[in-house]
């Protein structure tokens, strides 16, 4: 939860993605999740919390790995093309 703290818009999409990652891990059914379930009252909220409370840690753990590979190699790859532009600069002998 510490990164999703510095990115509150973000939570909402953080706590589904990692809901449905768990769900895809531990081969439930997909369509049947706490966002379907019609929540009417706080003690249902609750219910529901507690059902999916595995499948949201087993996802989170996934979706994070997942994510921090899939934006690690989008970083990598930026600073390779950066990297390859700035050097060619420095060969030519002009700056940015």
């Amino acid at each position: 939860l510490a990164a999703q703290i510095s990115a509150p818009p973000m939570i909402p999409f953080l706590v589904y993605g990692s809901l449905k990652t768990g769900q895809l891990v531990l081969g439930k059914n997909i369509h049947e999740s706490i966002f379907n379930s019609g929540i009417h009252s706080v003690s249902s909220i609750w219910e529901n919390m507690k059902v999916h409370l595995f499948e949201y840690i087993i996802g989170s753990m996934v979706f994070a790995a997942a994510m921090a590979i899939l934006f690690g190699l989008i970083t990598y790859i930026i600073l390779r093309i950066i990297g390859k532009k700035v050097l060619v600069n420095v060969e030519e002998g002009t700056s940015l």
